[in-house]
């Protein structure tokens, strides 16, 4: 078989490897549900096709357009789940890999492009950003064929490359926020060039500026926008601490940040665990050799115009990093995936060359507007490409690199990472298991939902992770200890993530004679019988007029006082909720004394009344300090928006007065 043909099945091979890794589990195990932002992408997707466009989203924090109008394509394909969320990413995984060995084969020849590929293809940070719907895995594809198109202008000279390349610069700054350190690199590689490659800038200038003409006219549309204060991405507020410090003249975060970036390579790693395994660094002991040989191989070699594209492309791509807090970011400096593996490959090479082999090819760009000389490389023993015996050494190299990081990866992947306890929480893994519980259960048909985030991401959360349309869900929760409960009519189902508990009180006084069975993530209560529940007040209907919402007061459990606190227990019927879209309603307890004057107060009730359903119980816990001139409480319901409206009784009154014991 020609040589080139057995270079393309080896390829053909990475590629494989590199989907594998990318889509085995990567559904149901690892990640282990939807994480928060997985959950806001598709709620974009879903406006998209809605009918409402942009080239940036000011939703979650702020998303460029690029990746989502990608994303919508397979949701309109594939349908509202995980998998048409996730698979654009991983996708856009294998592509970067493919990108990867098309730019590195223009620098260093197929042999070495073969050998970085594979490492690309397995090496855990590409990986792990192809398994999550996220934006930022799209910004090395669409960067990396720029790099490659641009390679190709200056090996030709030819202009119809710089147009593809600076049209697909223009697009990448679609893709990730990162993507704004491409100019960065483009200026310090502008410089390099006439500085360390002699190259003529007359002869070029106006290819210089058609680049820079299209670049910015492809970007205009997404730069004018961002121009408005109101469309201001906030996250990054939040973020450029290192960055504000230093343009008021403090210099110690960013170089702090530097030295981790370095160190991220084969000592510490990225701290965040929503980034990958906290701490562990890129690359393993034996591959971080490389990598710091190769960088100072590539610091010597500088004026060959392969190695400094190398350190400025590398250079600009740690800079949001460098300029923010958390470094070392992996995922802020996803723009290095094309060379990350090109640096431990020359370092490799360094090793070969003492005994005469070679991976990196020694052919430089033939554009007649760049004068210069290069070192030329050890090849005693020729290119390993020329002999059946070298290719098959080839092929061990590429070989042991898919074997040795596919299984480190896969590890991480699928043990290490989603066991941490930051993970299953920040993936959502209880309500993965709760959707799957639902999905096996048929006999469910109501219940009763306990989350994080009721008013926002539990309810699409859950309509992601279930595939059935006929169970009616409520929702509610908060961060902390649970003080409220909904319970649909028997027989319903309460669910419960196991981390996330109820107050004591709840527990035992309501939730005592339901069927509770603890599941891993979840804990699951089922009703055994219609709710009887022994409590003491008169019971009256209080109305919302303007909405014509209507609550029960069923009544309340006798009242809990110790030397610092009053709690009470109150229970009201959902009745007619003919305004569903109102503001939520809450309720409040008032602590008063003799004369009405409020010595302290609570308000509650973390349930969205959009999923209430008429019958519906809601319990609620008030708690408020205990107080001497104390005389009653006064109870009651509102509007939980301006101006704040409350529920009146049929003869006006606003409050439901308990007396104190």
């Amino acid at each position: 078989m020609p040589l080139h043909q057995r270079q393309k099945l080896l390829l053909l091979l990475i590629l494989l490897v590199a989907t594998a890794v990318r889509v085995v589990g990567f559904i149901t195990q690892s990640p282990p549900g939807p994480e928060h932002d997985e959950v806001a992408n598709w709620l974009i997707d879903k406006s998209i096709l809605a009918g409402e466009h942009a080239v940036y989203f000011t939703q979650a924090y702020g998303h460029e357009a690029g990746f989502h109008y990608w994303q919508t394509l397979f949701v309109w394909l594939v349908g509202d789940n995980v998998l048409a969320l996730r698979a654009p990413a991983a996708l856009l995984g294998v592509l970067s890999v493919a990108v990867t060995y098309a730019l590195n084969r223009r620098l260093f020849g197929r042999n070495a492009a073969l050998i970085i590929a594979a490492i690309i293809a397995v090496l855990f940070m590409p990986v792990f950003y192809s398994r999550l719907a996220l934006r930022a895995i799209s910004l090395p594809v669409t960067a990396g064929l720029c790099a490659c198109f641009f390679w190709d202008w200056l090996k030709t000279g030819q202009r119809k490359f710089l147009i593809l390349a600076a049209v697909l610069a223009g697009l990448s700054s679609y893709t990730y926020l990162a993507s704004r350190a491409l100019p960065i690199f483009f200026i310090g590689w502008f410089i390099a060039l006439a500085l360390l490659h002699r190259m003529r800038v007359g002869h070029t200038a106006k290819d210089w500026l058609t680049f820079a003409a299209v670049y910015l006219l492809v970007s205009l549309p997404l730069i004018l926008f961002l121009q408005n204060p109101a469309n201001v991405e906030t996250r990054v507020g939040e973020v450029d601490g290192p960055l504000q410090a230093m343009l008021a003249g403090d210099l110690r975060p960013v170089l702090q940040n530097s030295l981790a970036i370095l160190g991220g390579f084969g000592f510490s790693g990225d701290p965040l665990w929503r980034q990958g395994v906290a701490f562990q660094p890129i690359f393993e002991p034996l591959f971080a050799i490389f990598f710091y040989v190769g960088l100072i191989t590539a610091l010597i070699k500088i004026r060959d115009m392969r190695y400094s594209f190398l350190l400025i492309w590398l250079g600009a791509s740690v800079i949001p990093s460098v300029v923010t807090i958390d470094a070392p970011s992996t995922i802020r400096m996803i723009l290095m995936v094309p060379v990350t593996a090109t640096f431990p490959v020359v370092g490799l090479e360094q090793i070969l060359n003492r005994f005469g082999i070679s991976l990196v090819s020694t052919e430089v760009p033939k554009n007649p507007a760049v004068i210069h000389s290069y070192p030329q490389l050890s090849t005693r023993k020729g290119e390993l490409s020329t002999t059946k015996l070298n290719f098959a050494w080839i092929a061990l190299l590429t070989a042991s690199c898919l074997v040795f990081y596919a299984s480190r990866t896969m590890r991480d992947i699928t043990q290490t990472w989603p066991t941490s306890t930051e993970v299953r929480f920040v993936w959502q893994e209880a309500f993965a298991q709760i959707g799957r519980d639902i999905d096996q259960t048929p006999q469910i048909a109501d219940v009763s939902i306990a989350g994080w985030t009721p008013d926002t991401m539990d309810d699409p959360t859950m309509e992601l992770v279930t595939k059935r349309g006929d169970v009616t869900r409520r929702h509610f929760g908060r961060v902390g200890t649970i003080e409220t409960l909904v319970i649909p009519p028997h027989p319903h189902t309460i669910y419960r993530p196991s981390d996330l508990p109820f107050d004591p009180i709840i527990e035992s006084q309501i939730l005592a004679n339901y069927d509770t069975e603890l599941i891993d993530a979840f804990t699951r209560y089922r009703s055994t019988a219609p709710a009887e529940l022994e409590l003491m007040g008169e019971g009256v209907t209080v109305t919302h007029p303007p909405s014509g919402n209507e609550l029960r007061f069923v009544g309340h459990q006798p009242i809990t006082t110790n030397n610092d606190e009053i709690k009470l227990l109150t229970v009201w019927q959902v009745g007619a909720i003919p305004a569903p879209a109102a503001p939520n309603t809450k309720l409040f307890l008032h602590l008063v004394d003799v004369d009405g004057n409020l010595l302290a107060q609570h308000d509650g009730l973390d349930a969205p009344h959009r999923f209430w359903q008429t019958g519906d119980l809601l319990v609620q816990l008030h708690s408020v300090p205990q107080d001497s001139a104390a005389a009653e409480l006064r109870l009651g319901a509102y509007v939980g928006a301006p101006p704040w409206e409350r529920f009146v009784q049929a003869d006006g009154r606003d409050v439901i007065v308990i007396p104190l014991p």
